[in-house]
């Protein structure tokens, strides 16, 4: 059981993401904690990518995913912007001063 969307690079679409997410844990009776923490994560990488991944304003499409088996839930996002590896990059100074 997946759900499939293709955004614009374009934050207004968040919105429309927010609402597959909550469809989606409605359709699967998922528990409300679940489909927030989903809704976040989703928000999160897209935002990102639309805010950075792109050197131009043209248009691109970023392919999201979620799918919901019978012992877990994979969501996968998809995009031709600049890659990003999280692990390569050092860790930020949390300490407040």
């Amino acid at each position: 059981m997946k759900t499939e969307l293709k955004l614009k690079n374009d934050l207004v679409e968040i919105e429309r993401l927010a609402g597959r997410v909550l469809s989606f844990g409605r359709e699967h009776n998922l528990p409300d904690e679940l489909v927030w923490e989903i809704r976040l994560v989703l928000e999160e990488v897209v935002t990102n990518i639309i805010s950075h991944g792109y050197a131009d304003r043209g248009g691109h499409a970023i392919e999201v995913s979620i799918v919901n088996s019978e012992s877990n839930i994979t969501l996968r996002v998809r995009d031709n912007g600049r890659p990003f590896n999280l692990l390569e990059h050092p860790q930020p100074d949390l300490e407040i001063l």
